[in-house]
């Protein structure tokens, strides 16, 4: 079961991200390296919509469980139905892009296996790890959604305002619970091997949009990156931090929700047609706030400096508009959290 839940939710990845990339991108063949990033943050979009009301609600989680599956299950009966020739047609020219990158292109495939491996095989005892592990078991075992403390297994009173907004541990405790199998192996093994892949696609995709569309420039570009996270040797740094402890959301903003923002920016510096990227933006402000409640306090700054030097540039109301569609959903979380901080509004449970 646990390869199978690594397809599914591998295969969810995807299957957005083509659906996003048919229905919004520039017409051809659908790219791989774009369409995986796209696709998970999409999915963290539509986990934390549906997550964050049914968390306030106070729902067992064998709702969420449910309604997660069937919009996965969704995107890829979707993807197959209405994106299957793009599809094809780009795993047509896999031989051939492989062939643009020649030797580039093992170095590569050697550093992302390598960063597999480290994720794969490393153990992790911080107090984080407890926490973020805990969270997802605890709430698989008991079918709820933040109603014991993952530290103590004590019945709480209140739910916890400091990650209310984070939904992201009971992703996997909602996918431990559909599959059958131990949240700790979702958690610290299936979602950080898949997020490896996306960050580095990602990092990619920086490098093709630096280098002129250059294929081999954006893999060297890529391998010299993982130099750098692979000598980042303390335990705050991007390197280290990402490979070590993926399964945390603030390695998840630093791994892939900065990165994500950056490329889009920097490619829609250059063209503002890109609706794809318009989209991705505010996927990353939706998942980020999914990964960490230090989103609420990141992303604002990062989006709006972004989507002002944007707006500067162009100063017309449609950039205006993007920049307000980015910015919104961080802004709401923000303001959720504080109206539950001054007591505004209520985090009682109920029994």
């Amino acid at each position: 079961m646990i390869a199978v839940a690594f397809l599914f939710q591998a295969c969810t990845v995807f299957s957005l991200g083509a659906l996003i990339l048919a229905r919004f991108g520039k017409k051809g063949p659908l790219s791989w390296t774009l369409a995986v990033p796209m696709g998970y943050l999409a999915l963290f979009t539509v986990y934390e919509i549906l997550a964050l009301p049914l968390t306030l609600l106070q729902v067992p989680l064998r709702v969420l469980t449910v309604l997660l599956a069937l919009c996965m299950a969704a995107a890829i009966g979707c993807a197959l139905y209405f994106c299957r020739p793009q599809i094809q047609e780009m795993n047509r020219r896999i031989p051939s892009l492989l062939s643009k990158h020649g030797i580039v292109m093992a170095v590569l495939a050697g550093c992302v296996l390598l960063q597999l491996w480290i994720v794969l095989v490393y153990v992790d005892y911080s107090v984080d790890a407890g926490y973020y592990i805990a969270k997802s078991a605890t709430d698989a075992y008991t079918n709820t959604i933040g109603f014991y403390s993952p530290t103590t297994g004590a019945t709480l009173h209140y739910l916890n305002v400091r990650y209310l907004t984070a939904c992201f541990p009971d992703y996997n405790a909602a996918m431990a619970q559909l599959f059958g199998i131990s949240a700790i192996l979702q958690a610290k093994k299936i979602v950080p091997l898949i997020s490896v892949v996306v960050s580095n696609m990602i990092i990619y995709r920086t490098g093709l949009a630096l280098f002129k569309r250059n294929p081999r420039l954006a893999g060297l570009f890529t391998f010299f990156w993982s130099i750098i996270r692979y000598w980042s040797g303390t335990l705050y740094t991007d390197g280290t931090f990402f490979f070590t402890r993926t399964y945390e959301g603030k390695a998840l903003l630093a791994g892939i929700i900065i990165p994500a923002a950056l490329y889009a920016y920097l490619v829609l510096w250059q063209d503002p047609s890109r609706t794809e990227l318009r989209i991705m933006l505010i996927c990353t402000s939706i998942a980020g706030v999914c990964f960490s409640s230090t989103s609420l306090i990141l992303l604002p700054f990062l989006l709006g400096a972004g989507s002002l030097t944007l707006w500067l540039r162009r100063r017309n109301r449609r950039e205006f508009l993007w920049a307000v569609l980015t910015l919104l959903p961080v802004v709401l979380a923000l303001g959720l959290y504080l109206l539950f901080k001054m007591n505004i509004l209520s985090a009682a449970i109920r029994r």
